[in-house]
C-alpha cells in the first residue's frame, strides 16, 4: 500500500507562509539579475490591485555616507543617498516604485540638506513611510542585499544596545 504523506498542522503549508511574507535572500548576486527583481516585484505585489505598482522600501544599509551634496547627488557615487535613487530607479524598471528610506549611518546629517543620517530612524514619519509600502529591500554598499514582503513592513525603533548605548549602526 502507497503511503501518502501527512502534513504537520503545526507546521505552516508553503500558501501559509506565503500569505505572512516572503524573503528573499541574494548574498550580493543581484547583478541586476532580471529574474531576481521580477520575482521581488511580484511577491511584493501580492495580491494587490494589478493596476498598482508595489511601492519597495528601500534601505541603503551599509552604505557610506555622502560626504557633500555633489557626492549625494552624483549617480556615478557610492554612497547611502546615490544608492537609494540606484534602487529606485532599479525597481522602477522592473515595475515598481523604490521608496528610498533616508536612514544612514552617520550619526548626524554631514551636510546642508543630507536627508539620509542615524537621527532618521526616530523619525515617525519614517516609520510611517515603510509601513506604507508592500514589501523592503536592504542593499548595502556592497550590493550585498535582502529583500522581503510583509503585508504590515515595520521598523523597530528606539533599540539599545545592554550598555544603554546606540549601537554604531
Amino acid at each position: 500500500m502507497a503511503r501518502t504523506p501527512s502534513h504537520d498542522p503545526r507546521t505552516p503549508s508553503r500558501r501559509d507562509a506565503a500569505a505572512e511574507g516572503s524573503l528573499v535572500l541574494i548574498g550580493g548576486a543581484l547583478d541586476e539579475d532580471p529574474g531576481i527583481l521580477r520575482r521581488i516585484v511580484a511577491l511584493a505585489a501580492g495580491e494587490n490591485d494589478p493596476s498598482r505598482a508595489p511601492r519597495i522600501a528601500i534601505l541603503t544599509t551599509a552604505s557610506e555616507p555622502a560626504a557633500s551634496a555633489s557626492a549625494a547627488a552624483s549617480a556615478s557615487e557610492e554612497n547611502d543617498e546615490a544608492d537609494g535613487r540606484y534602487y529606485a530607479e532599479l525597481f522602477a524598471r522592473h515595475g515598481a516604485v523604490g521608496v528610498p528610506i533616508p536612514i544612514g549611518v552617520a550619526p548626524e546629517p554631514l551636510f546642508a540638506d543630507a536627508s539620509y543620517h542615524r537621527g532618521a530612524a526616530d523619525d515617525p514619519r519614517i516609520a510611517e513611510l515603510v509601513h506604507s509600502c508592500d514589501g523592503v529591500f536592504l542593499g548595502a554598499a556592497t550590493r550585498r542585499t535582502t529583500c522581503w514582503r510583509s503585508s504590515a513592513a515595520r521598523i523597530r525603533r528606539g533599540r539599545r544596545s545592554k550598555r544603554g548605548t546606540t549601537p554604531p549602526y
